[in-house]
């Protein structure tokens, strides 16, 4: 996330909401700070996502949100995808039960997963229904994994 992306979601957010920006293995935030963590393709870079996950649950208030969106690997797509892009080089996949499995090692107590982005993004709009409807079925290229303190 740069800068601007968070002085922009900052504008975006309700009066009072705080957004940090931060290395996942060092959130710079007292324990029981936030309400919900938003974790957006995270987990693949950090050196050791166990430690990142556990920082979630150390900054995470009791009864805390922890939203973790990672690519599928399952989806041959996405893997094709992945592969031949530069900035992911060294991006390790995890599927959804290694992302599920690391929160509940950090103490939290798993809330669902969905998947999604099974067609392109351009028909999305169009095809909602479609990715509504196979939400539960593990193959979309993308998942998010909710947890909870």
């Amino acid at each position: 996330v740069s800068r601007a992306q968070l002085r922009h979601a900052h504008a975006a957010v309700a009066a009072g909401a705080r957004l940090v920006c931060a290395s996942g293995e060092a959130i710079p935030c007292a324990d029981a700070s936030f309400d919900i963590v938003f974790c957006d393709h995270g987990a693949m870079s950090f050196c050791d996502p166990d430690r990142a996950v556990a920082e979630v649950a150390r900054v995470l208030r009791p009864g805390g949100i922890f939203a973790m969106i990672e690519h599928n690997p399952w989806n041959p797509a996405t893997r094709i995808i992945v592969s031949r892009t530069p900035v992911d080089a060294d991006a390790i996949l995890l599927n959804s039960s290694e992302a599920r499995s690391l929160q509940q090692h950090a103490g939290l107590r798993d809330r669902g997963t969905d998947y999604f982005l099974y067609l392109p993004e351009k028909l999305y709009r169009k095809a909602g229904l479609i990715e509504s409807t196979l939400r539960h079925v593990p193959l979309g290229g993308q998942y998010i994994a909710y947890s909870q303190k």
